[in-house]
């Protein structure tokens, strides 16, 4: 009888061992998942297919949601981390930034999560944030993100994204297309065609200025609009800089600049222009009701003779889609 004991002994063994290879591991839920992102698409209101440029910089945090709907002041904060654009299919790499949202190098950080449902706030240029709670708590007041004229800043949202648990460390999150929230405007400047007070043969502006616009850096709250900043009635703003002779012109001038929206309200235009030999003078043009909208392109069309200059003004959406012109915008 012990040969047959030794037998059924073995085949116990060999039954409970072809079922604990069938059990299914369990994964404590409190168990962080390292959370990656991919798919940040274009900074314009058609998605298409365009991506961020390689190298350009995202910041993304995690807020753990609490109620049915995204709420900053009450969901808790789990976590951020800084990213760049890696190739040309938006796939993000962790890295660190300086103050201004430049990539520095490459980083090992990862942004890791606990089981449950999740909000994610991206915004571009991966600038500096302040006011965010410390992990794990929430705050009744939104972070604060500076944002400066010629940041092309942009935000989404990827709201009520399930993070998983698995035996499987990392999840891939694609993220929500990014809105701008700046304004871009385009400079075309040259001498009037068929006037006889336009018999100039060359331009040389030595200064130039818009009047009434926003403070030069507007500190603007996690998640939200940059629609209708109040302009500061102290706070001209050069356009010198960015204006360059068109080449082989002696009278052309262009040049772009991206700018903070504004509310509407009057603007003046005001250039320093010398007009071949003539000792130069002050030019200024009253641009009236005029709303600087985020995600739109506007080109200020100006056409000088020695008197006075010529305003002409159209509105196109970001990716060039002429959407309205002088006539209804009361330039």
């Amino acid at each position: 009888m012990k040969p047959k004991n030794i037998y059924l002994i073995a085949a116990i063994t060999l039954l409970l061992a072809s079922c604990s290879q069938n059990e299914v591991p369990v994964v404590p839920t409190n168990k962080p998942t390292t959370v990656e992102f991919s798919s940040v698409k274009p900074l314009a209101l058609d998605p298409g297919t365009e991506y961020l440029a390689e190298n350009a910089t995202v910041r993304v945090l995690a807020y753990k949601r609490v109620g049915t709907n995204p709420d900053l002041t009450k969901d808790i904060f789990m976590g951020q981390n800084t990213y760049y654009v890696s190739n040309t299919q938006g796939k993000l790499t962790a890295c660190t930034v300086d103050a201004a949202g430049i990539k520095i190098g490459t980083s090992t950080e990862k942004l890791q999560l606990i089981q449950g449902k999740y909000d994610f706030y991206a915004f571009t240029p991966a600038v500096g944030i302040t006011g965010v709670p410390t992990i794990g708590t929430a705050i009744a007041v939104k972070p604060n993100i500076a944002v400066n004229n010629g940041n092309d800043y942009a935000i989404s949202l990827t709201p009520n994204e399930q993070v998983y648990v698995t035996s499987n460390p990392v999840q891939t999150i694609e993220l929500a297309t990014l809105q701008r929230q700046c304004t871009k405007i385009i400079f075309d400047i040259d001498k009037h065609t068929g006037v006889s007070t336009s018999s100039f043969t060359t331009v040389v502006i030595n200064s130039a200025t818009l009047s009434d616009m926003p403070n030069n850096t507007y500190t603007a709250k996690l998640g939200e609009s940059m629609a209708g900043i109040t302009p500061d009635p102290g706070n001209p703003l050069s356009i010198f800089e960015v204006l360059n002779k068109t080449n082989g012109s002696q009278t052309a001038y262009t040049g772009e600049m991206i700018v903070l929206p504004r509310a509407k309200q009057d603007m003046l235009l005001s250039m320093n222009i010398k007009f071949d030999t003539e000792a130069a003078a002050t030019y200024t043009k009253n641009i009236p009701d005029v709303e600087l909208e985020p995600g739109k392109e506007y080109t200020f069309i100006i056409r000088l003779i020695k008197d006075s200059i010529l305003f002409e003004l159209e509105v196109a959406d970001w990716d060039g889609t002429i959407s309205l012109t002088d006539d209804n915008v009361g330039a």
